[in-house]
């Protein structure tokens, strides 16, 4: 450990004028090193002096040599390390679920699994970013981190900052397309058609606010020693309206399709399976909820080294939670595969399928009692596919008679194959 005459040797000129004029000031004595240490006074005033006097770079260096005098060490905050990997192993289980579901199925793989597999690629590489900068120092007080290293961590927020805005987009989408599928012949595809076109182009706008806030670029992560030209526009207020927007908008994908949903024939298993998805999005919901206090705590500080992790863990936790909500459907059909004869059965005893919302319901019941399951085919006419139908399964546009699994709604028809 260096003596303060040591320290006074290597400190820059305006810091060791402040030094020695608050040693001055204080009841302490020059090369008193332990009443120095021990005042909080002499150093609140040294401080001030240095800040005031000082370049950020050199008065970052004098923190980090006073420091060491004193024997104080810098916080560390890795609390983010088994929050990344626990949950981003997660998401990545829930995506691979929702492929081995198509595959079982033989199903293709419909744009919203390519939307799903996008943002999982997204949330790994989120949490790659996090792991370099974390061995550079993000998570350590700025005093302790070396000069060149903060511009990088500051690079790796910019980096960040982009992968968390798209894969919070790309999850959006992916449950907005499920919709479509689910609703695909009901009143709910102009509003959900309308909800994807809004939700895409104020996403992309705040994304494009985001990766062009400062000019020239670069300033986003030189400004913060104070010695590089540019500027930025109010990072706070961006922020701040992005995540309201974002969270109105998970409040509206969670909203609008219950009154569609609360319309269709469900079995009780699928009902429970529902219910899971949408509990896990009033998760989603909350933790988008909970990142905002963590705004001002990151756009504000000047500890910008220690002071992402809060915000860095609801994002990380916001984007995961996110995917693996996305999947919740498709692992409705594993289940069923594991337990066929639990989850073949439609709702209630009665047998009701209406083949679209002006056939006649049918009687299950027969003499030779109640149907483990109860199905009802249809003939499909080949003629001229919407643009979304041309993605489903080659079983839809051949023709072919179809299983219709799902159940029926009360006055609309839905595409029965986005759950069975």
């Amino acid at each position: 450990m260096p003596t303060l005459t040591e320290v006074l040797t290597l400190l820059p000129k305006p810091a060791v004028s402040c030094l020695v004029a608050a040693i001055t000031n204080s009841t302490c004595k020059i090369g008193d090193q332990a009443c120095t240490c021990a005042n909080p006074t002499l150093q609140a005033q040294a401080t001030a002096c240095v800040a005031a006097n000082c370049t950020i770079r050199e008065a970052l260096y004098t923190k980090n040599l006073t420091s060491s005098l004193c024997g104080v060490e810098a916080e560390v905050d890795h609390s983010f390390v088994p929050i990344f990997i626990a949950f981003v192993i997660l998401a990545g289980i829930a995506v691979i679920l929702r492929l081995a579901a198509r595959f079982i199925k033989s199903a293709n793989i419909w744009w919203d699994d390519i939307c799903n597999i996008g943002a999982l690629a997204l949330c790994v590489a989120f949490t790659g970013v996090a792991f370099y900068i974390k061995d550079i120092g993000f998570g350590v007080d700025i005093w302790a981190v070396q000069p060149d290293n903060i511009t990088k961590i500051l690079t790796g927020y910019y980096i960040e900052f982009a992968l968390y805005g798209v894969a919070r987009l790309l999850v959006r989408v992916s449950i907005v397309l499920f919709y479509l599928r689910i609703f695909q012949m009901t009143k709910a595809r102009p509003i959900m058609i309308g909800t994807l076109i809004a939700m895409c182009c104020l996403s992309i706008s705040f994304i494009m606010a985001t990766m062009f806030q400062c000019t020239p670029v670069s300033y986003f992560w030189d400004k913060w020693d104070g010695a590089h030209e540019g500027h930025c526009i109010n990072v706070n207020a961006m922020v701040w309206a992005s995540s309201i927007c974002a969270i109105i908008f998970d409040f509206w994908l969670f909203f609008v399709p219950i009154p569609f949903i609360l319309q269709l024939q469900l079995s009780w298993r699928k009902k429970l399976l529902v219910s899971v998805m949408l509990v896990t999005g009033i998760v989603v919901i909350v933790i988008s909820i909970l990142r905002v206090p963590s705004i001002n705590e990151f756009t504000k500080t000047h500890n910008v080294t220690k002071d992402f992790v809060g915000i860095g863990i609801w994002s990380a936790l916001e984007m995961n939670v996110g995917v693996l909500c996305a999947c919740m459907p498709s692992i409705h059909v594993l289940i069923k595969a594991m337990f066929p004869k639990q989850w073949s059965s439609t709702k209630g005893d009665s047998g009701r399928f209406v083949s679209n919302s002006r056939g006649k319901a049918s009687s299950g019941s027969g003499g030779r009692g109640p149907f483990s399951r109860i199905t009802m085919t249809t003939t499909i006419e080949q003629g001229n596919p919407s643009e979304s139908q041309t993605h489903l399964p080659g079983e839809y546009n051949q023709g072919r008679k179809n299983e219709l699994e799902l159940g029926t709604m009360k006055k609309e028809s839905v595409q029965s194959y986005a759950w069975s």
